[in-house]
């Protein structure tokens, strides 16, 4: 899994972790603008300790799970959801 992660000019990663598919964000926030790119983004295979985007995480869930309704609202860890792709790969 790949995620787009903002650096401050120290390059120090700050925000959230947003998780790339294909060439946007799982929560649309890159396409329609809401993150600005004149800053310093950066894609990683790893979070580094930062938190994923609430809504990356909805998102890409239910592109994992089509019937939502067939499972309970959960919290998935990054290992869980690695290994979710995996598993449909």
């Amino acid at each position: 899994m790949k995620y787009l992660i903002r650096h401050n000019g120290l390059n120090q990663p700050n925000g959230r972790a947003h998780i790339v598919v294909g060439t946007d964000t799982a929560c649309h926030q890159w396409s329609t603008g809401g993150m600005n790119r004149k800053r310093n983004w950066k894609i990683s295979d790893k979070t580094k300790g930062m938190r994923v985007c609430k809504m990356c995480q909805t998102n890409y869930k239910k592109t994992l799970v089509p019937d939502d309704d067939l499972i309970p609202d959960i919290e998935w860890s990054e290992i869980e959801l690695a290994h979710r792709v995996a598993q449909l790969l």
